[in-house]
């Protein structure tokens, strides 16, 4: 009799957990070869996966960009990127959220770095400068600087991105806000859809 219960213990399914749908939570660029599309997963009882793909813009072909732990728990709700690095704005975004913590990412090394967070947990936008985010927090503007690190791009950025449009890619996100499962691709005279339940499990 006991060694049923026991095998009903430890041998009955042990993932319960359901899985939703992998929605697009941003896009970014380079402005020049790679597009960057963040995504997340969640899993009930488990939370959110977050995962950053790079897609190449002239054969649309992708691969994974691994995330450290930390950051693979947190939504991505920005990317700024160049050909060397990749910014990656996160947030814990269940609940009332958390401070906005910026990642980057050197490419020759693949090796994340903390650069800092903002004590400004609700934000409509923020503005992209040299060493310095300024996000337009609830009643006042706070500053996230970058300290060594240079930013990309200078620009007013309103999450969620969900369009990149360089000289020879338009990347636009599909699907019902904010759950976008899709992510059209137009590059000359190539086009392309790829949908979010696939590019989760690039590797």
């Amino acid at each position: 009799m006991l060694s049923s219960v026991l095998a009903v213990l430890f041998f009955a399914p042990a993932f319960a957990a359901t899985s939703s749908a992998a929605t697009f939570t941003a896009l970014g660029s380079d402005q020049s070869k790679y597009l960057y599309a963040a995504l997340k997963q969640e899993k009930k009882g488990y939370g959110l996966t977050s995962r950053l793909v790079q897609i190449d813009a002239g054969s649309f072909k992708s691969r994974n960009v691994p995330l450290s732990p930390e950051m693979a728990s947190r939504e991505i709700r920005a990317v700024l990127a160049s050909a060397s690095e990749i910014f990656a704005l996160t947030q814990w975004t269940t609940g009332e959220g958390d401070n906005p913590t910026l990642y980057v990412y050197d490419l020759r090394l693949r090796k994340w770095t903390l650069v800092g967070e903002v004590a400004c947990p609700s934000f409509e936008s923020f503005r992209s400068e040299a060493q310095r985010l300024v996000f337009k927090c609830e009643d006042e503007t706070k500053n996230l600087n970058t300290g060594k690190f240079v930013l990309p791009v200078t620009a007013e950025v309103t999450p969620p991105q969900t369009r990149v449009e360089t000289a020879t890619l338009h990347g636009a996100l599909e699907g019902q806000t904010p759950d976008w499962d899709k992510l059209q691709l137009k590059s000359g005279k190539k086009q392309t859809t790829l949908k979010a339940a696939q590019l989760v499990k690039t590797k």
